[in-house]
């Protein structure tokens, strides 16, 4: 959410929008009311009207209406798991403790990685990052892309430079940052903050070992092999007990090789 609102402060571009501005092409998201998109990649269809009881045992469940348009892939945010797009709306029943909420395939997202006990945000905010990738596969290459931006978060600090913004890409096999915001922007603490865990969505097969490209940078240092573990249900590579820092020494424009994953 926190990139969210430093585009807007930058570009103007509104953090809740309307279906048909990022599909302006599809006819059918123009009549859309009742659902909308969260930035460009989260899409939420929210509960509205009475829940269905009938399956106790299972708990209560809403039925919405929902249009996943066609031109992208699509991830259910809670089970992870690859939602069929349609070309047209359907129903669909959301558990009384979920939302309608979808990840459009080819992002990536940045999550803080709560530690046990946390009951507030203020408490949480030093707390490392998880980031979650979901692969657009449809087609010859998979890909994803998203941004972390990190300030102070309690002053205007921001305003004078203290600050940082990287991207992360994904190719399919190796996951890279690059610095997206100029050089005169430097915000010390994001060496500190570190990525301690990796989710990879969308992936056909178990990779034979996964790389910490960034650990090898150093002089003499051999092969890092990343814990890690496939997930054959859910098409996920799981990757943690990482150290990698949000931006330590980064330039502008220059991309840095994270991971790797080799099949």
């Amino acid at each position: 959410m926190y990139n969210l609102f430093f585009e807007s402060s930058r570009t103007g571009l509104p953090i809740i929008r309307p279906m048909w501005y990022e599909y302006p092409q599809d006819e059918l998201t123009y009549d859309l009311n009742h659902q909308f998109m969260f930035g460009p990649d989260i899409l939420v269809s929210p509960k509205i009207g009475h829940p269905c009881v009938e399956n106790a045992v299972a708990g209560a469940t809403t039925e919405i209406e929902v249009y996943l348009p066609p031109t992208s892939q699509w991830y259910d945010m809670y089970s992870k798991l690859e939602v069929d797009s349609m070309d047209e709306i359907r129903l669909m029943h959301i558990a009384d403790a979920q939302q309608g909420t979808f990840i459009r395939g080819g992002s990536i997202l940045p999550v803080l990685n709560f530690h046990d006990g946390r009951e507030s945000l203020l408490q949480a905010i030093e707390d490392p990052v998880r980031l979650e990738i979901y692969a657009d596969t449809m087609f010859e290459h998979p890909y994803a892309t998203g941004h972390l931006y990190l300030d102070d978060g309690e002053n205007h600090n921001n305003r004078h430079h203290e600050r940082t913004q990287v991207r992360y890409d994904f190719n399919g096999k190796d996951i890279q940052v690059t610095k997206s915001i100029g050089d005169e922007n430097l915000y010390s603490k994001a060496a500190t903050k570190i990525i301690d865990e990796v989710m990879i969505f969308g992936v056909e097969k178990a990779p034979k070992r996964v790389l910490n490209k960034f650990a090898m940078q150093a002089n003499g240092q051999g092969d890092v092999d990343v814990h890690h573990v496939y997930v054959e249900s859910t098409k996920m590579v799981h990757l943690w007990h990482l150290r990698i820092p949000v931006d330590e020494g980064l330039f502008h424009n220059h991309t840095i090789d994270l991971l790797e994953l080799i099949f």
